[in-house]
């Protein structure tokens, strides 16, 4: 730790100060004269005489003069300041002249009296807002399959290696049990595959049922902007207002609601500034535009909501800049982006902008040279397919080679990829396929690119 007692250390070598033989003295000798006992005696009762008379003169003209005028002063300013709104002399109450636009803390009455509010006065932008925010705001868990062991040797050479749960933040975005948080919060619980493995589960908690969690299921996610739709079996429940990210200013006040470290501090509230707008921040293999904020986001954060003085979600809190280099460096989703994607997950309608996909990883090990070998056609060996994508609803499998995509034949991934790219998420295109000895003609949804 720094010694701060250094900053503060005092430069005594640049003082100038006098040495005493060189500083200025008078020498003159002072001789004492001798005394006159009586003379001096005779001085002395004069002036106590005189200073009695004089000092009796004052006293009796203030109480005369003085007195009778400041105390009619005093009960003026009294009376001034009780009528203009500060407390009342008997009761201590506060009429009801205070100022009531903006805070009620401000009062009318005099400068040269001190008026005391009452406690409860003195609520701040950050606790109104909290309070109105905060049932809105729910803890996550994903839970991921925990392995079984089949005998003590194996659990013996493998310890207990079982996966962790991960803990976040959502917000409710309708009173049917839509949530809206991070793809990463669940991403724990999601396979290769994009579908939630077999034995995971994810649990949401509400602010005022912290001992019942209702079990969750995914909606829809798309980890390129690191958003999640999950659905709980629930109604009336309290859903957040979501504010439009577009008008924000630098400068704006921000507070971030959520669970920091996870459920233990469910709720926690934090409050700072918006500090940037339309930040390139990049995740991964991921760029993400997002707003920057000093208000304090951690672990757990991630999934909550970054909130405005009227009680508006802004944002969705999704990561900081973790370096002992750097504090006060968060970023959140501008909700107009959440909003846009979370639509088009609840709906199942394509993302705007977005790339066609067909669903299926190639193994570009098979060639012309091994088709030929093994006599069989020329095309695309379709390694695995992604859970509900276009190709997995058409019924293409593992194992198929596609033939044509379009009507025109294909040979490579990147001829695949030409001919897909002409074409928009959401559009149906005639796809061959050979599978066990027979060519079958499919037709396929194109789907979006999720990342």
């Amino acid at each position: 730790m720094e010694n701060w007692g250094n900053y503060y250390e005092s430069n005594k070598d640049g003082e100038n100060r006098d040495s005493l033989k060189s500083a200025s003295f008078y020498t003159e000798n002072y001789r004492k004269k001798k005394s006159r006992r009586f003379g001096i005696v005779f001085q002395m009762i004069i002036v106590a005489v005189i200073s009695s008379i004089l000092g009796g003169v004052v006293v009796g003209s203030f109480f005369v003069y003085a007195a009778p005028k400041a105390q009619a002063l005093m009960e003026g300013l009294q009376d001034k300041n009780y009528s203009s709104g500060s407390l009342s002399p008997d009761t201590g109450s506060k009429s009801n002249n205070s100022l009531s636009s903006g805070n009620n803390n401000y009062q009318s009455a005099s400068n040269t009296e001190k008026v005391l509010l009452p406690a409860e006065q003195y609520e701040t932008i950050v606790s109104v807002v909290a309070e109105m925010v905060s049932p809105s705001i729910v803890g996550i868990r994903s839970i991921p399959k925990q392995r079984s062991y089949t005998s003590s040797f194996e659990f013996f050479f493998f310890g207990e290696q079982q996966a962790s749960p991960s803990e976040g933040s959502g917000i409710i975005i309708s009173s049917d049990g839509y949530i809206l948080t991070n793809h990463h919060v669940i991403s724990n619980v999601i396979d290769n595959m994009g579908q939630m493995t077999d034995g995971a589960k994810i649990e949401v908690y509400l602010p005022n049922q912290m001992d019942k969690p209702y079990e969750a299921t995914i909606v829809d996610w798309d980890r390129k902007t690191d958003l999640a739709v999950l659905k709980i079996d629930a109604s009336e429940l309290p859903e957040a207002k979501l504010g439009d990210s577009d008008k924000l200013k630098v400068g704006e006040i921000a507070i971030a609601i959520g669970n920091p470290g996870g459920l233990e501090y469910m709720g926690s509230v934090t409050s700072g500034v918006i500090s940037g707008l339309n930040r390139k921040v990049i995740v991964e293999d991921r760029e993400l535009r997002l707003i920057q904020t000093d208000a304090a986001i951690n672990p757990g954060n991630s999934g909550g909501a970054l909130v405005n003085a009227r009680g508006e979600v802004i944002g969705v809190n999704t990561v900081k800049m973790a370096s002992v280099e750097y504090e006060g460096l968060g970023f959140a989703i501008p909700i107009n982006t959440a909003k846009e994607i979370a639509e088009s997950l609840i709906n199942k309608t394509p993302i705007a902008g977005r790339e066609p996909v067909l669903g299926v990883r190639i193994d570009t090990r098979y060639s012309r040279e091994v088709a030929e070998a093994y006599d069989m056609p020329v095309g695309l060996w379709v390694l695995d397919v992604t859970f509900m994508s276009g190709a997995h609803k058409a019924g293409i499998r593992s194992g198929d080679i596609i033939i044509e995509f379009d009507g025109q034949p294909v040979e490579s991934f990147d001829e695949l990829q030409e001919l897909k790219n002409k074409h928009k998420p959401g559009d149906t295109v005639k796809v061959k396929i050979f599978r066990n000895k027979q060519y079958l003609e499919l037709d396929v949804t194109l789907s979006e690119d999720r990342g």
